[in-house]
């Protein structure tokens, strides 16, 4: 007769994954609800926090050739959440800026991170949501 298997200790390294997986992949299905992707949420992410930013930084901010990131600016463009600013001083910097209509995705964004966040801890109780603050403030310094 044969044992039953026994279940494999989940560690924090893949805890940690599979969290990551699925908030990603819950961000990649509302990005395309959307009608937009990560990469486009990304881009915007850095203008916002960067304010005015060049081509040249967007590119080397996410790891790509100048090319590849114009066509995610140009497709941004195209869509009215970006525009593109020429430098009075060199016209070959380009600086990108953000939208109102950016502004209001962002705000939808921020909603929806929220709502995927609340469902996902939807499974915790009171205390064990309060050990996993506490947790992750150690973890990333945060003051408790």
């Amino acid at each position: 007769m044969k044992k039953p298997a026994k279940s494999k200790e989940i560690t924090l390294d893949d805890a940690l994954l599979a969290l990551r997986r699925a908030m990603t992949e819950a961000l990649k299905d509302e990005a395309k609800n959307l009608g937009q992707s990560l990469a486009h949420f990304e881009v915007l992410k850095f203008v916002a926090e960067s304010g005015n930013p060049t081509m040249k930084s967007l590119a080397a901010h996410l790891r790509i050739t100048p090319p590849s990131a114009s066509a995610l600016v140009e497709g941004l463009v195209g869509k009215g959440f970006l525009s593109r600013e020429s430098s009075a001083k060199d016209r070959r910097t380009v600086r990108i800026t953000l939208t109102p209509k950016s502004h209001k995705l962002f705000v939808h964004l921020h909603k929806s991170k929220a709502s995927i966040f609340k469902k996902m801890l939807s499974q915790l109780g009171k205390e064990d949501k309060k050990q996993l603050a506490n947790l992750i403030a150690k973890c990333t310094n945060l003051k408790s």
